[in-house]
């Protein structure tokens, strides 16, 4: 495994791990110890999106599948998995 694979694998598990938490990509970054755009290139040739975007889309993923568990209102369920969406 590489050094690059290594970081993006690193910010996908906090990613994961921060899901519901208001942590954004500098957050990420952090974690890596990678700077900021170093991360962002290394992760869209990785995974073929950005950090960001794989953030906010998982996050949308976990509060549609919360919606479809619950009578939970869309809104207080994306406050609740998306911090960052209040």
């Amino acid at each position: 495994m590489t050094e690059h694979e290594r970081w993006i694998r690193s910010a996908v598990a906090y990613i994961e791990r921060h899901l519901t938490d208001d942590v954004d990509f500098d957050d990420v970054a952090r974690h890596t110890a990678v700077t900021r755009f170093h991360l962002h290139r290394m992760f869209q040739r990785e995974i073929g999106y950005s950090a960001a975007s794989y953030l906010r889309e998982r996050r949308l993923a976990l509060a549609a599948a919360d919606l479809l568990k619950t009578n939970k209102r869309i809104l207080l369920a994306s406050k609740r998995k998306c911090p960052q969406a209040s």
